[in-house]
């Protein structure tokens, strides 16, 4: 840095500190941050950056105790709290340069790695997803395994492949009833 960048940073008065989340107001949101190097100084309310904040909108609180790295103007009263970061006391959750990686306290992870493109949700409760229009699943394969698979169209509802076979002990509909292995097996086509 010289001279000149060093006389600005000065001039401008503002502090880079770590310290700790004490207190949340979730509804605005701001926050308290404890400065342990500032003999346990607690800060005034302070906003936290987020990635989007107007049209589309971004909403995480950090946890009470979350270490974060904070800009604060000369006199300790106004400033900003840039981001949360890790420690030995809290270490990522996955180390790699592939991974995005999301932990919830309760367990449920998202990840992405790119390296071997694949997407990965292991939720620890329900999922749900709503859509206003069409939900397109292209896949080379789709594998559903559950307890129950309950498929409901209030209108109408096609299965369409060259052979569908249905394997269980017992196959029902309203008018027909099937015990072993029922086979539907598409006429062959018309000869000339």
């Amino acid at each position: 840095m010289n001279q000149r960048e060093s006389e600005t940073c000065s001039e401008s008065g503002v502090n880079l500190h770590f310290g700790l989340i004490k207190e949340i107001d979730a509804t605005a949101p701001l926050f308290r941050v404890l400065l342990p190097e500032l003999d346990d100084m607690l800060t005034q309310w302070l906003p936290m950056l987020a990635d989007v904040t107007q049209d589309d909108k971004d909403y995480q609180i950090p946890d009470i105790g979350s270490q974060v790295a904070l800009l604060l103007d000369p006199t300790g009263e106004t400033g900003v709290i840039l981001g949360c970061i890790y420690s030995e006391a809290d270490p990522p959750p996955v180390i790699s340069g592939d991974k995005w990686h999301r932990k919830f306290k309760d367990g449920t992870t998202i990840e992405y790695d790119r390296a071997v493109h694949k997407l990965t949700v292991d939720a620890k409760g329900e999922i749900n997803i709503e859509a206003t229009g069409p939900v397109t699943l292209k896949a080379q394969t789709v594998n559903v395994q559950a307890m129950t698979v309950n498929a409901e169209a209030s209108v109408s509802s096609k299965i369409s492949a060259p052979l569908i076979e249905l394997d269980g002990l017992l196959v029902k509909t309203p008018s027909l009833l099937v015990a072993g292995l029922l086979q539907f097996v598409p006429p062959p086509p018309p000869t000339p």
